[in-house]
């Protein structure tokens, strides 16, 4: 059984579930999307670096292309 942490309440769940959905697989069936959703849970340190990085890519990119750098 998959760890939910305790903060996260049923309308944040369901919410992630719905984000899962949408950004992979809209016609994913319901247990797999459970599944895929306490995978994305588990797993929310490396989501949150990579949410980091792309932000800080997009910044640099920013900087290159409006001529700051």
């Amino acid at each position: 059984m998959n760890y939910i942490e305790p903060e996260m309440n049923y309308i944040e769940l369901e919410n992630l579930r719905q984000e899962c959905r949408y950004r992979v697989n809209p016609a994913m069936d319901r247990s797999e999307l459970k599944e895929f959703t306490d995978y994305v849970v588990d797993r929310q340190d490396v989501l949150a670096d990579a949410i980091q990085q792309a932000y800080l890519d997009l910044y640099q990119n920013f900087r290159e292309d409006m001529g700051y750098d």
